[in-house]
């Protein structure tokens, strides 16, 4: 069994030890951990930097490792900042005056730290989710405000509002893809929601937005308050289709 979390200056696994939060008191870090049925800790590892740190969403590939992903070194605007993960080189959230950025990293099943990658903007992240595909690629989706850099391509946002990416990592670490949907005013999407594998592992997101989000070539209206969206990207990393639903109240996607 695998958790992952967050918690604030120290956590104990048990009678099996603990984690101390990089910043130490008040500080905030994520971890990962592995558990045995039988109610004890097999492994856990965390992972921080001086600012706020989490792991939003986990998954397995193939090999039964673990792809990680989440947010590091947020709130530090104005400040350097470095997040360490075991023996990897420290990663650094590249701007001073950067508010933190998305992580994505992959630990061994038996605990040890792979290797990490970074993307983000000089304003602050959303990370909503990271799935696995059966070639070992990943997939995550995030909000973001600004210009996102992932690897070479530079996805501008709609507005000030959230815009939404949604990125493939290949099994070789190479960033083979991202697509924006953007936001056309002062609303935009929803900061929760997931992303899904069909049989042949296509790739679908459902979340929920406000207003009017454009995902090109097709552009949609909520109906009210917020709708549900689902929407579906081709392989070469376009949007091949999107639906909305909704009242004239609040509606919102949380996974699929």
């Amino acid at each position: 069994i695998y958790v992952s979390g967050n918690f604030m200056t120290s956590m104990m696994f048990g009678d099996e030890g603990g984690l101390q939060a990089t910043g130490l008191q008040y500080d905030e870090d994520f971890f990962v951990a592995k558990a045995f049925p039988n109610g004890t800790w097999d492994w856990f590892v965390g992972g921080g930097s001086i600012g706020a740190d989490s792991a939003a969403s986990i998954a397995l590939d193939s090999n039964e490792d673990i792809i990680v992903t989440g947010l590091y070194c947020s709130g530090t605007a104005g400040e350097s900042c470095d997040m360490s993960l075991g023996n990897l080189s420290a990663l650094s959230k590249g701007q001073n005056d950067d508010e933190g950025n998305v992580f994505v990293a992959k630990l061994s099943k038996g605990g040890t730290w792979q290797w990490v990658e970074t993307v983000g903007t000089t304003y602050d992240e959303m990370v909503i989710d990271v799935v696995v595909d059966s070639n070992d690629s990943v997939f995550i989706s995030l909000l973001f405000r600004g210009m996102l850099n992932i690897g070479s391509s530079t996805i501008p946002s709609g507005g000030d509002s959230y815009s939404l990416a949604v990125a493939k990592l290949s099994n070789l670490q190479v960033w083979e893809w991202a697509v924006g949907g953007f936001s056309a005013g002062d609303a935009g999407f929803e900061p929760f929601g997931g992303l899904c594998l069909g049989p042949m592992d296509e790739v679908y997101f459902a979340g929920s937005f406000l207003g009017d989000v454009l995902l090109e070539p097709m552009s949609l209206s909520s109906s009210g308050g917020a709708d549900v969206i689902i929407s579906y990207i081709t392989d070469n990393g376009s949007w091949g289709w999107s639906y909305n639903a909704g009242g004239t109240e609040d509606d919102w996607g949380t996974g699929c």
